[in-house]
């Protein structure tokens, strides 16, 4: 996330503070787990789902303000993603 959304994301942690976003990280995540088991036994929404990760999205931007780790965040995403896309690739090679 970046520009005007990551900004917005700061603020928020600025104005509500780090355990009141820290709390509402750990409600977002509980629903979109819910979210994700109302679909698993067939109840799905897939909007509901869209709307929840979105939400743990944005709590998760937060995490990243509340912990001051935007940099190292980003270089282990980059280094799981080079691990994940050779995994992917090694598989493919096995499934042929």
């Amino acid at each position: 996330m970046y520009g005007a959304e990551s900004q917005i994301c700061k603020e928020a942690v600025a104005v509500y503070g780090k355990e009141q976003q820290l709390l509402m990280f750990f409600e977002e995540v509980g629903e979109l787990m819910q979210a994700i088991s109302k679909d698993k036994r067939g109840f799905g929404d897939k909007v509901n789902i869209a709307e929840e990760i979105c939400d743990v999205e944005i709590m998760i931007e937060q995490l990243k303000y509340i912990y001051g780790c935007h940099r190292e965040v980003n270089k282990f995403k980059n280094k799981k993603i080079v691990r994940l896309y050779s995994r992917v690739e090694e598989a493919k090679k096995v499934v042929k």
